[in-house]
């Protein structure tokens, strides 16, 4: 990557949105399939250094370190550059920038609002960034498979605004186990296509404050998954006892929609996506698998098939389950 001139530090206060209050609720099923699938990606991918410095009864303020390298690359011999070493924008036809999503601890029935500062914002001409590309699903002769497509917005490479328009982006809330989480995305490089121009920041500081009196706080939390959370980007949240947590188990296979029938209405930790055919062919080697992960993990496990999962949440004529689908 080539260096970023050398930049003036100073910072930059910004209160941008109050968010609407939120009673204590179980969420819905594909909601918690979702919020698992983003806390597994986190603990796997390359997470930028985020760290909670204060995790009160009345605020939580944490801190994202935002270290920016790219490569070059070439399509229709046009040069293009390509971040790197960190989770980028998927607006297909858009640039492709760096995009970092924090999970925010904080209690039910509270109205967050969300205040934050960046630090050593540096703006330099660099070559085109390369758009986010479509995806697109190939099966000539082989097995179906998902590829990238170059695809470039002519009206977003003709912008004389930097995208995208904000640094710091409330985009909503989910709940893990019975912990709700805020969804806050940091973008620290917009970029201006018409003339080329990346604006850069190295760190954000981000505070999201409630009033204390208002707040109802989960006695079980993240459950298993807290054991989970280093080195991921849940931020703010502070552990519970888990000693009376009831014994994980396995439920089966499951409805999609229904979920497990449990008389507790008990929601599974871990979810086994299985081809209906090959759970006739193998059943007993798929259940050793959930038997296993409640041994070792502690989770609630239940298996759901393709086919249930088609037929519940899929569009007509889907053969093929996507993220969307998951989602």
């Amino acid at each position: 990557m080539p260096p970023l001139p050398p930049a003036i530090f100073f910072v930059k206060r910004y209160t941008i949105l109050m968010l609407k209050g939120m009673n204590s609720m179980r969420s819905g099923r594909l909601l918690l399939i979702a919020a698992l699938f983003l806390l597994s990606t986190a603990v796997v991918a390359d997470t930028p250094l985020i760290r909670t410095t204060v995790a009160d009864s009345s605020r939580v303020v944490f801190i994202a370190q935002t270290p920016l390298s790219w490569e070059e690359v070439e399509h229709d011999n046009l040069d293009f550059i390509r971040f790197t070493d960190s989770p980028v924008t998927d607006s297909i036809g858009y640039p492709e920038l760096p995009m970092i999503t924090c999970l925010v601890a904080v209690p039910d029935s509270v109205t967050p609002q969300i205040e934050f500062t960046f630090s050593n914002e540096v703006t330099q001409n660099i070559q085109p960034v390369y758009p986010a590309p479509a995806q697109i699903l190939v099966s000539d002769n082989c097995t179906p498979s998902v590829v990238d497509s170059f695809a470039q917005d002519s009206t977003a490479y003709a912008s004389t605004s930097f995208w995208p328009t904000e640094r710091v982006r409330f985009i909503g809330e989910t709940r893990i186990c019975d912990q709700r989480l805020l969804q806050i995305q940091l973008f620290p490089a917009l970029y201006r296509a018409a003339d080329s121009t990346l604006s850069a920041v190295t760190s954000f500081s981000v505070s999201v404050s409630y009033d204390s009196s208002e707040a109802v706080w989960s006695n079980v939390g993240l459950g298993t998954f807290q054991r989970m959370i280093e080195g991921s980007p849940i931020v703010g949240y502070n552990p519970v006892d888990q000693t009376h947590a009831q014994a994980p188990e396995y439920f089966g296979v499951v409805d999609a929609s229904d979920g497990p029938q449990s008389p507790d209405d008990r929601m599974p930790d871990y979810l086994i996506i299985c081809a209906s055919g090959l759970y006739e062919q193998c059943d007993e080697a798929i259940d050793n698998l959930a038997e296993h992960r409640v041994s070792l993990n502690c989770f609630d496990v239940a298996t759901v098939l393709t086919e249930n999962i088609l037929d519940d949440f899929g569009d007509d004529g889907q053969t093929v389950i996507t993220d969307e689908t998951i989602r």
